[in-house]
């Protein structure tokens, strides 16, 4: 265990944002995650939906074909702390 890490705040939230990146970048995914913020914000620009309503565009995002891998980088980067922390 390492008490000094201190991961169960902002470190630990910029440690898996760290760990997402490099997930995606050395699993060849760079292109799919690039498309995948551009379709959401050109489905927030035209849907013009309120900038906190974040529902319309998760449900938006879970039909495009990248999401699933996407996710799936994301969950193993965010139990980089349980990792750590055991």
């Amino acid at each position: 265990m390492i008490p000094y890490a201190r991961l169960a705040g902002p470190n630990g939230l910029r440690m898996a944002r760290a760990a997402f990146a490099l997930l995606i970048k050395f699993s060849d995914m760079l292109e799919d995650f690039v498309s995948l913020v551009d379709q959401a914000q050109f489905y927030n620009e035209v849907e013009s939906q309120d900038a906190h309503d974040v529902n319309p565009i998760i449900t938006f995002l879970k039909d495009l074909p990248q999401w699933p891998m996407i996710c799936k980088k994301w969950e193993q980067a965010a139990k980089m702390r349980q990792w750590i922390n055991e």
